[in-house]
C-alpha cells in the first residue's frame, strides 16, 4: 500500500530533498489512528530534529489507540525509555 518517492520540503528557507513512502490513494482509511507508541516515536523525532511548534502540537494533537501486540508495545516502550533518557 505504500511508494516511494522524494518530496522537497524548505526549513528556514532553505530546500531539502527528502526520500518518503506515501500511502496510495486506495489503502488510506481516515478513521485509522496510531498506535499510542508510534505517535511517541514521530513526536521524539520531529521534536530531536526542531520541528516548529506548530508541528509538534499537530502530533500531539492527533488520537491514538492502544496496541493489542503487547510484545510489540513493550518492546517500543523499552525504545521511547532510552531516546527519553537523552533527551
Amino acid at each position: 500500500g505504500y511508494t516511494d518517492g522524494e518530496v522537497t520540503v524548505s526549513r528556514e528557507d532553505k530546500p531539502y530533498t527528502c526520500f518518503t513512502y506515501m500511502a496510495e490513494s486506495s489503502f488510506i482509511v481516515d478513521s485509522l489512528k496510531p498506535y499510542h507508541w508510534y505517535k511517541s516515536l514521530v513526536f521524539l523525532g520531529a521534536e530531536y530534529l526542531h520541528f516548529p511548534a506548530g508541528y509538534l502540537s499537530s502530533i500531539a494533537s492527533v488520537g491514538s489507540i492502544d496496541d493489542s501486540d503487547l510484545e510489540r508495545t513493550k518492546a517500543n516502550e523499552l525504545l521511547i525509555g532510552k531516546i527519553t533518557q537523552y533527551r
